[in-house]
């Protein structure tokens, strides 16, 4: 593994605090009353030990199948980090990246995954509002840069690239609905990844969406395991149908990971409303209620996110599509 400097070749990484006021130079890490830690990485697999909780893989392995793959790498292919698969099944390497977001206690955490073969030739962020989006450069960010790295993988001729901002929680908590997208141009392709936040019995969560079982990232959501896209019916205001999707807890620590009903998901029932412009969508919700989902749980004040807006950022839109 090799630290990188603090910008790619052509990096354009999005700045998110600069301006608003908000923020200040990010304080020590601080730990979370369940032990966690932000930016930790017990087993050095490039994911986070909050991240690998909140993606259902564990933190003290770096390989949890053994099948040769790590952890990270099998997330950005598509395959089941948690299922070991023969040599010969595993999926060869493509260049491709992720966007992730999680929070632990007064830290909100940013990062940016590549699979690439040559570099990430720039690459973008916006935050996306009800009545605002906005796009951000990397040179106005320095005081929230963590670290860029760049590490070898087990597919020939990948290496994986991570970037990592740290902002403070509140920036994002005083918000009731928010998203944020990346877009990067990783090996001459253009790429692009969103994730979609809210609130559920006062906690922030993550809407989590795919098209269908064993399928990954949606236009609308993160690659984890929860939540189904449902793309029948709807408004024809944003170009889409309605959507379904599970919320999660975005600090793994927090309540809303432990004082919700075991074994069951927070499904909402997302009906599109209004296209907003560059990707941004506005949804409102239709319906909303605790679903079987085994290991899960469902986070307190579900059923009340009926009627709430969510604002969204469909990748297509966002690539100009």
């Amino acid at each position: 593994m090799r630290l990188g400097p603090l910008s790619f070749a052509g990096f354009g990484f999005a700045a998110l605090a600069a301006g608003f006021g908000l923020l200040s130079a990010p304080a020590e890490l601080a730990a979370s009353s369940t032990g966690l830690t932000a930016l930790a990485d017990t087993d050095g697999d490039l994911l986070d030990d909050a991240l690998e909780l909140r993606l259902g893989t564990d933190p003290s392995q770096a390989d949890r199948d053994q099948d040769g793959r790590s952890d990270l790498e099998e997330y950005l292919l598509g395959s089941d980090p948690n299922v070991y698969e023969e040599p010969q099944n595993l999926p060869n390497g493509f260049s491709t990246m992720a966007f992730e977001v999680y929070q632990v206690g007064p830290d909100f955490i940013l990062e940016f995954y590549a699979l690439v073969t040559d570099r990430v030739h720039s690459l973008e962020i916006c935050r996306a509002l009800l009545n605002e989006e906005r796009v951000y450069r990397w040179s106005e960010l320095v005081p929230y840069q963590v670290d860029v790295v760049r590490s070898s993988t087990s597919l020939s001729g990948f290496d994986v690239q991570r970037a990592r901002l740290r902002v403070d929680s509140a920036w994002v908590d005083q918000h009731p609905s928010l998203a944020f997208g990346a877009i990067a141009v990783i090996d001459q392709v253009m790429l692009a990844d969103s994730v979609q936040l809210t609130h559920s019995g006062g906690y922030l969560a993550e809407l989590n969406f795919r098209l269908n079982e064993g399928g990954t990232r949606a236009s609308l959501g993160s690659n984890t395991h929860i939540g189904v896209a449902e793309l029948s019916g709807g408004s024809s205001a944003a170009g889409g149908g309605q959507k379904a999707g599970g919320l999660v807890p975005v600090d793994p620590g927090a309540g809303g990971s432990t004082t919700g009903s075991s074994d069951e998901i927070c499904v909402q029932t997302l009906v599109p409303i209004a296209n907003l412009g560059g990707g941004r969508v506005q949804y409102v919700v239709a319906d909303a209620g605790c679903d079987p989902e085994p290991g899960s749980v469902c986070m307190p004040g579900c059923a009340l996110t009926k009627d709430d807006t969510i604002i969204g950022i469909d990748v297509i839109g966002l690539l100009g599509g």
